[in-house]
């Protein structure tokens, strides 16, 4: 079943072959100049030309352990000279990288240092952090152990996520919480289109219950009150390249308080589960002095004897107040305007 009646395409064979005639006769297709090559040969041609013509930044490989590693690495080496061709040919070389990148889907892998980051994968989804939270782990031991695996190994990286058009989706009257998790969390994220805008699932298929979960886009019904935090988050995290790659410092239980700080020196702290007056503490992440903002609730402020006070709204995302990044907060506020 793991197929579900798709062609399985010989990658593996070293056998070279002709085209089929029904791709010989299809109008346009530059396949047909092609000389004859392996059935790999063929599929690398045609996707790294998409990357030389259009400069495309990678590949999500769908089912990576059903193809051989062989096969990925060389489609990885062959995209990797299609981007360097196409940035070579652009006037302005500095609005595009010439690198390209791979992401596996290899389904119940986890954070772990597999094999498949020597076979051109740069990042592999991370089925785990779904489970692990929605069991009720602490928030903290996974952060925790994400953090300290992309340091202990920075050739790897994993991508998260909470919604699966394959599994099911997250609790809808959780979002909040579940996107302030996932945006907060080390390595890459992957937000499943209408988990930001509280979209319902479909009927169920008894010949496909996933079927529920890849219902139509919401646009008649979007939550604004969801949508507005999943922006702040976002852009938050776009933002902060050290809450995907810092290292990660507990600082306070209740409410939980915690930092990430980079190589780079970019720093940040947040508090989940926050709400009232309160008095936070920053330990020596920001200086006696020194002003920040929290860019969930727009309040502005100094740090004294090692805290902040701040009226929380339930999340709080400090950062340094040095006018180095736009005011975003008033205009994104409403949650619908772009």
């Amino acid at each position: 079943m793991l197929l579900h009646d798709l062609p399985d395409f010989k990658t593996e064979s070293t056998d070279y072959v002709r085209l089929p005639h029904f791709l010989k006769g299809k109008a346009n297709t530059k396949a047909v100049d092609l000389p004859d090559t392996t059935v790999r040969g063929y599929l690398i041609k045609w996707l790294t030309d998409w990357v030389r013509q259009y400069g495309i930044d990678g590949f999500r490989c769908d089912s990576a352990k059903h193809v051989e590693p062989e096969a990925w690495l060389e489609l990885k080496q062959a995209a990797t000279q299609a981007k360097y061709d196409w940035w070579e040919r652009q006037h302005d070389k500095t609005v595009a990288s010439p690198d390209f990148w791979m992401l596996g889907e290899v389904f119940g892998h986890g954070i772990e240092r597999s094999h498949y980051f020597d076979y051109g994968f740069n990042s592999v989804i991370n089925f785990k952090f779904k489970e692990d939270y929605e069991s009720g782990m602490s928030l903290d031991i996974l952060y925790e152990s994400y953090a300290a695996r992309l340091l202990e190994h920075p050739d790897m990286d994993f991508v998260s996520y909470i919604s699966s058009h394959d599994t099911h989706l997250f609790d809808r009257q959780k979002l909040k919480e579940g996107g302030t998790a996932l945006m907060l969390a080390p390595g890459g994220v992957l937000l499943l289109y209408g988990d930001e805008t509280s979209r319902l699932p479909g009927p169920i298929i008894e010949e496909d219950p996933a079927q529920a979960t890849r219902s139509p886009m919401n646009w008649n019904s979007i939550d604004a009150e969801n949508l507005a935090l999943w922006r702040k988050l976002i852009r938050f995290r776009a933002r902060h390249g050290a809450i995907a790659r810092g290292i990660h410092l507990k600082l306070h239980d209740s409410p939980y308080v915690f930092a990430r700080v980079d190589a780079s020196g970019d720093r940040i702290v947040a508090a989940l589960l926050a709400d009232g007056e309160l008095a936070l503490p920053v330990g020596e992440i920001f200086g006696e002095g020194e002003k920040v903002r929290d860019a969930y609730g727009g309040w502005r402020g100094v740090v004294k004897d090692n805290m902040v006070r701040l009226p929380a709204k339930g999340v709080v995302l400090l950062e340094a107040d040095d006018g180095v990044f736009p005011d975003w907060d008033a205009a994104s506020e409403e949650g619908i305007h772009p």
